[in-house]
């Protein structure tokens, strides 16, 4: 069940306050609104009813879906109180939510990475392979001969292109985007070899 309150916040242009919704808990089993809202940056993101200015509202949540077995904690904390969360992670959880062994559980404190899990779970895509398909990629790019360095890139994150494909968002510090393909054979390659490397250890 998704949980929701209301509260005040302070326009960053004019100063005004108005009303947003802050949730809580934002259950998008049976709600692909919700998902979408997610995806849109609808849940943190709020025009000030005064000046029209679009706002940002950085707050904690958690995202359920029992459909695809997956639970994400949205935590923007600082360092040290983030890395106490994550080690009560898995019996908070477990325990309040009473899922079974088999759920994902997963914390982030990166809006596009909440985002990015949930797309990745709803493609069938394992978030632990695409984490090490990013550095392949950014590897590839370095190596080729392009004016991108490793220290241009503070941001890549798995999103969906206009024709349905999934696509890797790179950003760059000079403030442009660049889409990279997700290879079949690449992910293909990057599991097989993940599997062997655990049948190895």
């Amino acid at each position: 069940m998704s949980e929701f309150e209301m509260e005040y916040v302070t326009c960053e242009n004019c100063k005004s306050e108005y009303t947003v919704k802050v949730w809580d808990e934002l259950d998008i089993t049976e709600n692909p609104a919700l998902r979408e809202k997610i995806l849109r940056d609808e849940i943190i993101t709020s025009k000030c009813k005064v000046c029209n200015h679009e706002n940002t509202t950085v707050y904690p949540v958690i995202c359920i879906d029992n459909k695809m077995k997956i639970i994400i904690w949205y935590l923007p904390v600082d360092e040290k109180e983030f890395k106490n969360s994550c080690k009560a992670l898995n019996g908070e959880l477990l325990g309040e939510y009473d899922v079974t062994s088999d759920y994902q559980l997963r914390v982030t404190d990166d809006y596009n990475e909440l985002k990015e899990k949930i797309i990745a779970r709803n493609e069938n895509l394992d978030d632990r392979v695409l984490e090490i398909a990013k550095e392949v990629y950014k590897s590839q790019i370095v190596c080729d001969g392009s004016e991108i360095e490793l220290e241009d890139i503070y941001g890549m994150y798995v999103n969906v292109g206009e024709k349905g494909q999934v696509v890797f968002d790179m950003l760059l510090s000079d403030e442009r985007c660049m889409n990279i393909p997700l290879e079949q054979e690449v992910y293909d390659k990057i599991c097989k070899d993940a599997a062997l490397s655990l049948m190895i250890s």
